[in-house]
């Protein structure tokens, strides 16, 4: 009985509300989880940010229990145009918050665009309940006469059941794009969708580097070495005698007439064990860099633009190698890595480790060998590569 009195009250109040005049020189950004430890979902806020700078103000409401704000601050981006809502989050972890869901529809409806990122929490990854409450807040939005896009997400195979029943009954006035071809064929099953690029492309460098004390090790790493970034979860080298073998190899590894140098990029805090680790086994100390503490997103970014070649199992770490012309060489994550890949037409490339009989070395050395030839293919697609991931805020 309650639940039909509230059904009720909300198709009411959304006919009512699609009415309302609707500001069009500011709209609505829905940040879901964008922890200050988590620079994925850092990156695909600044690249969010910077794809809705045209706007005069960008509304970001906080859907998780993480704020959009600590990430923007540890980003040092500019605020100005930015207001941070953080009094609805409750709505999206219950459905018992019908008076704040009330208040959260008069306050959305007075825009005519909504954004939605947060492709882990759409992925079903945190907490299943709380997708669908996702899905059918997106739903209330759409009714209210709002346009609603779901910035470009990623689905695995894996791909939750409450996921899937969410999608299949999103309102048909959804725009909903994926960054992918194989999230793509996944979701096309049950909802229109069309392809985007990860909005991550969209961020820019960081002016300056802070996590890292030692500046001038840093701008003296390269001299005349190729210069590799290492960034590696735990998982990537999970047991001993993997680790032990990757540290042998690289240690032994001779680029042209040199020893490589390294930049160690850690994404999140539990990266940094690994790095260290790599550090200590190859006995690389002079000719490394480890940062202090974990840098922000668009530092990473910035420390990418050192190096030649990237190592990474994480997805937004290639982003940020691609987006500065840097070749990333990435451990297996599904078929992500992949469908990043063909973004720039190195799927032919094999820079994913173990697919086929591809190993570290074999790449390693290939990249060297064709480096000049891989990075031109990447600037010439890269700006095809930034207006699919403008579209994500092009409507």
């Amino acid at each position: 009985m309650k639940d039909n009195i509230r059904k009720v009250i909300l198709l009411a109040l959304s006919i009512f509300l699609r009415f309302i005049p609707k500001k069009k020189d500011e709209c609505i950004l829905l940040s879901s989880h964008i922890p200050v430890q988590n620079l994925g979902d850092q990156a695909l806020l600044a690249g969010s940010l910077e794809g809705l700078k045209y706007f005069k103000k960008i509304h970001v409401i906080q859907t998780g229990s993480d704020s959009p704000e600590n990430a923007v601050d540890a980003l040092r981006l500019d605020k100005e145009n930015l207001v941070f809502i953080k009094r609805f989050h409750i709505i999206f972890a219950t459905e018992k918050a019908l008076n704040e869901l009330i208040g959260f529809l008069f306050y959305v409806s007075r825009y005519r665009l909504c954004f939605a990122i947060g492709a882990d929490v759409l992925d079903g990854t945190y907490n299943k309940s709380e997708v669908r409450i996702f899905f059918d807040i997106l739903n209330l939005i759409a009714k209210c006469n709002v346009r609603v896009t779901v910035v470009g997400s990623s689905f695995s195979k894996n791909i939750s059941n409450e996921t899937m029943t969410g999608i299949s009954s999103l309102d048909h006035r959804i725009r909903f794009l994926c960054r992918d071809v194989y999230s793509l064929q996944r979701v096309k099953r049950f909802f229109p969708v069309k392809l985007s690029a990860d909005a991550a492309f969209l961020m820019r460098p960081s002016k300056s580097i802070h996590a890292y004390a030692d500046h001038q090790k840093l701008s003296d790493v390269k001299n005349n070495r190729c210069v590799i970034g290492i960034c590696l979860k735990e998982n990537d080298l999970a047991k001993e005698s993997a680790l032990q073998e990757f540290c042998m190899i690289l240690s032994t590894l001779k680029l042209g007439n040199f020893s490589p140098s390294y930049v160690f990029l850690p994404h999140h805090q539990k990266d940094f064990e690994t790095c260290r680790r790599i550090q200590k086994l190859m006995k690389i100390f002079d000719r490394s860099v480890m940062p202090v503490y974990l840098p922000a997103a668009n530092e990473i970014k910035a420390l990418a633009q050192t190096c030649d070649i990237i190592i990474t199992g994480r997805m937004h770490v290639a982003i940020a190698a691609l987006g500065v012309s840097a070749i990333p060489v990435c451990y297996s994550y599904g078929d992500k890595f992949l469908g990043l890949m063909e973004h720039f037409g190195l799927e032919e490339a094999k820079l994913i480790v173990g697919e086929g009989d591809q190993d570290i070395k074999s790449i390693l050395l290939r990249c060297y060998d064709n480096k000049n030839e891989l990075k031109e293919t990447i600037i010439r697609l890269r700006p095809d590569v930034l207006a699919a991931a403008k579209r994500n805020f092009i409507t």
